[in-house]
């Protein structure tokens, strides 16, 4: 490609380069084999006017070209994209060209003025004609592949960039990103292709010119966004741009407001969700916006920040168009009022007095409850917390008060059914010890609903309870209240209802009798008359625990003891080490996540803890995917770590174990897949079967690809995992020691192994990386010298390579600090490759002197570093 931008053959223009290389203010770089322009802004202004028409219509063409290449890593499926280099799915053309590509089209865009040779509008045009045609009428694989350089393309062309995007959303039911928001997976095998677009918005958004055009194509993206598990999504995107207390345009406040305004027009639920997200709240922060490179649009003597009079005055004017919005919908109505304290002073008054219109009160109650028992809420919770920074003023909350009196429903069903809602809690009238304002709660619940049934109508009961977010605690208290009359209408026949809501009041029946009368009052109706079947839906309606168990037995017929151990919830109890026989049970009849959840409760009794028990557990749920969904991820880790520490496991289980649950794992937590990793680190035949797993042969062909089975697939997948996430180093021993034999021995059969198979070098790279953790030697070197002679052998210099690799890796995230730690970290990498030097390990030094190198290069950058160039 070089050779065609420049017209001239390889060898000579490789030689024109290195010639320009050698100038002392050579604009060139030459960096780990490759080419560079650095930097590149300076260059475009000092030599744009060397540029002819003829250069650029030639680049036009190349840029086309390299541009729109088609990546063929779509041609996998998105759990396999991650390994697209390794699987032969590469673009022709490089990464890096393709930036390079994409930052000279926003620089002809954005600095034209600069090729003076060039007829005028020339550069402008070019790089319009490139963005038009790449993006115009372009399926989602198109848009996809580009992502990464959508802010650039977005810079080079805006009018063109924005027309685009509104093109492909013309049809929201039919635009190509619905499929791109697909493609996102969870976060380790699948990927996300908007991220650019957004930048590339954000980035325009900047410009007065653009912000309604941005903010109706972000609202746009906003409505079909099906959510995910990355963070950038375009209402975050929408939020960061508009946040009123930190500006991430230079737009006035009236073409800030003009966007929205045609934003609320267009997308109004997207726009009612974007005020609230701009309205004042304790939990507000932001990492701010994507910031144009080339383009002026942000001021040289800008200063993030915004005058206290211009912020209220923003809020005010979104505080009204809510209340507007609200007005007409009460549900939105409903949203509002949980943010009264965050609406200014004037705007409580505005929605407070149209709650007391004639509009609210001509409502039928069906219909207005909802906000009465929205008002309700809000005194409560207010004079609960009436010195919180939050509360409303007392007068406001008497006024509050007052409204809600005026609005209190006459139906005793609707003016009741808050008392049975979600959360208790919410519901508690003021601070105090939790006992006493439980009782006081249940004295309201008693009382309500005896005055609903009257002489003790059930069937009311149960016309309330349909009326009620929680029919379960309504049959709760009813079991505190209930005469045996009313008993004997619920049990036994009730116990076979259809309706779920009788289902819930019955539950919850059954549940409070049981704790009000004991085991004695199971007795008697157990005694009584009825049918096997009813006998043992009420037995699953008890507390999970030993007393009920032994009823089952002596009750239930075996064919009903299954009905039982099939359906109980065992989460309604707590089992003990010492009824292994519920274990038993809970196996046979196919529950085995419902012992994994038993065991992961009984984790706090150390005693009687049983390795077989759990083992057994882990590996039967394995065998039903619809019994892993039931589990607690977190519980479930633990459990398995326990397992980890316990002596006379099955180790064979205890990998298989691992290896299904090996997504589950979270390093920073502190969860580690201990005995894959002592596998991995023990036994070099194991080590290259995951890396057959996980990679293929440099022996297959291009096209000899096999099609996966699900099971393949599956081990592809985990081996992958288990290798990119390996820290422990081979010839490691219990104390920690490295054991120089044993990792010698290691070493090799690997790499005997691995170049039969043609994973040669993909065990270098991932002994590289794991070899970055080896310990220091016992000697003093930084490093064991055994690890440092296998690092410096003739044959490893890819192994070396990604030694320094996964060191850079190692620093994590870090800040920017004009290079003073890149020079700290380069004067300790030279010391160490000193150090290497005198041991004699001369290859390896040269690679800790060559990531020394690359750090003072980073410094050295940053310390002249124009914050808006991007040297990436």
């Amino acid at each position: 490609m070089l050779e065609n931008i420049l017209e001239i053959e390889g060898r000579k223009g490789l030689g024109k380069l290195r010639s320009i290389l050698s100038h002392a203010d050579t604009p060139l770089a030459r960096l780990d084999g490759k080419w560079r322009i650095v930097p590149r802004g300076e260059v475009w202004n000092t030599l744009g006017n060397r540029l002819s028409d003829e250069d650029l219509e030639h680049f036009q063409e190349m840029a086309l070209l390299v541009l729109g290449e088609r990546d063929p890593k779509f041609d996998l499926p998105k759990e396999e994209r991650y390994a697209a280099n390794v699987l032969g799915k590469e673009l022709k053309y490089s990464g890096r060209l393709r930036k390079g590509v994409a930052e000279t089209l926003a620089l002809m865009g954005s600095r034209p003025e600069k090729l003076e040779q060039c007829s005028h509008g020339k550069a402008e045009a070019v790089a319009a004609y490139v963005v038009r045609n790449l993006l115009h009428e372009a399926d989602w694989e198109r848009w996809a592949g580009l992502d990464p350089l959508m802010p650039l393309l977005a810079e080079a062309a805006p009018k063109v960039f924005l027309d685009a995007v509104e093109e492909a959303l013309g049809d929201l039911g039919n635009t190509p990103f619905h499929a791109i928001f697909m493609q996102e997976g969870d976060g380790l095998f699948g990927g996300n292709y908007m991220t650019g677009l957004l930048w590339g918005l954000e980035c325009l958004a900047w410009s007065h010119d653009y912000l309604a055009r941005v903010a109706v194509i972000l609202a746009d993206l906003a409505s079909i966004d099906p959510g995910g598990r990355y963070s950038n999504r375009p209402a975050q995107s929408f939020a960061d741009i508009f946040l009123p207390w930190h500006l991430q345009t230079t737009a006035s406040l009236d073409q800030r407001m003009v966007a929205i305004k045609v934003v609320l027009k267009e997308q109004p639920n997207v726009g009612w969700k974007l005020l609230l997200s701009l309205l004042p709240h304790s939990l507000g922060s932001t990492s701010g916006c994507y910031r144009p490179v080339w383009r002026n649009f942000i001021p040289a003597d800008w200063e993030d920040g915004v005058l206290v009079s211009e912020y209220w005055a923003q809020i005010h004017m979104l505080a009204e168009f809510a209340a507007e919005m609200a007005h007409s919908d009460v549900e939105r109505l409903m949203e509002l009022m949980d943010r009264l304290s965050d609406l200014p002073q004037e705007t409580q008054e505005v929605v407070l007095n149209h709650l007391m219109s004639d509009h609210i009160l001509r409502m039928p109650e069906p219909e207005r409850v909802i906000i009465w028992e929205k008002l309700d809420g809000l005194v409560r919770r207010h004079r609960k917390f009436s010195n919180a920074q939050w509360a409303l003023p007392k007068e406001t909350i008497t006024k509050i008060e007052q409204i809600a009196n005026d609005i209190t429903p006459a139906d005793l069903m609707l003016r009741y059914r808050y008392l049975f809602s979600e959360s208790d809690h919410d519901l508690f009238d003021e601070k105090g010890k939790y006992e006493e304002q439980r009782e006081r709660l249940d004295e309201k619940r008693r009382l309500a609903l005896a005055e609903i049934m009257g002489d003790g109508d059930f069937a009311r009961c149960l016309d309330f309870a349909q009326k009620t977010a929680m029919p379960y605690k309504v049959g709760q208290t009813l079991g505190g209240i209930a005469s045996d009359r009313v008993e004997a209408e619920i049990l036994p026949s009730q116990l076979t209802a259809d309706d779920e809501v009788v289902k819930r009041v019955v539950a919850g029946f059954v549940w409070a009798r049981f704790w009000q009368r004991g085991i004695q009052w199971v007795d008697e109706l157990l005694k009584r008359n009825w049918e096997t079947p009813l006998r043992a839906e009420f037995l699953l309606l008890l507390p999970f625990q030993g007393e009920i168990w032994e009823r089952v037995s002596s009750y239930l017929g075996k064919s009903y003891e299954e009905l039982y151990w099939k359906h109980v919830d065992v989460r309604m109890g707590v089992w003990k080490w010492e009824d292994p026989f519920v274990i038993e049970k809970l196996i046979a009849y196919g529950r085995a996540g419902a012992v994994v959840t038993c065991l992961t409760y009984a984790l706090d009794y150390e005693e009687g803890f049983d390795p077989d028990i759990v083992t057994r557990a882990l590996i039967a749920v394995l065998e039903n995917p619809q019994e892993i969904e039931q589990l607690e991820r977190y519980d479930t880790v633990e459990l398995i770590k326990r397992l980890q520490s316990s002596t006379g496991v099955d180790i064979e289980a205890l990998y298989q174990i691992e290896m299904n649950f090996l997504p589950w794992f979270d390093r920073l937590s502190g969860d580690v897949p201990v005995a894959l990793e002592k596998s991995l680190a023990s036994d070099p035949a194991f080590f290259a079967e995951m890396i057959k797993y996980a990679f293929r042969s440099k022996n297959d062909s291009a096209d000899s690809a096999e099609q996966k089975d699900a099971q393949k697939q599956f081990l592809a997948e985990r081996a992958y995992m288990l290798l990119n996430n390996w820290r422990s180093c081979p010839g490691i021993q219990e104390d920690g020691a490295l054991n120089e034999e044993v990792f010698r021995n290691w070493v090799t059969e690997a790499r005997r192994i691995t170049e039969e198979s043609g994973h040669d070098e993909i065990a270098q790279i991932e002994l590289g990386k794991v070899l970055a953790y080896a310990p220091q030697d016992p000697g003093g070197l930084w490093i064991h010298k055994a690890v440092a002679a296998v690092l410096n052998e003739r044959t490893t210099g890819r192994m070396r390579f990604n030694f320094m690799i996964a060191l850079m890796n190692q620093r994590g995230v870090y800040s920017f600090s004009h290079g003073s730690k890149e020079r700290e970290l380069a004067r300790g990498y030279r010391e160490k490759a000193e150090a290497l030097d005198i041991a004699g390990y001369t290859r390896f030094a040269t690679t800790m002197r060559e990531l020394a190198d690359q750090y003072d290069a980073d410094a050295e950058r940053d310390e002249r570093r124009d914050p808006f160039e991007d040297y990436s």
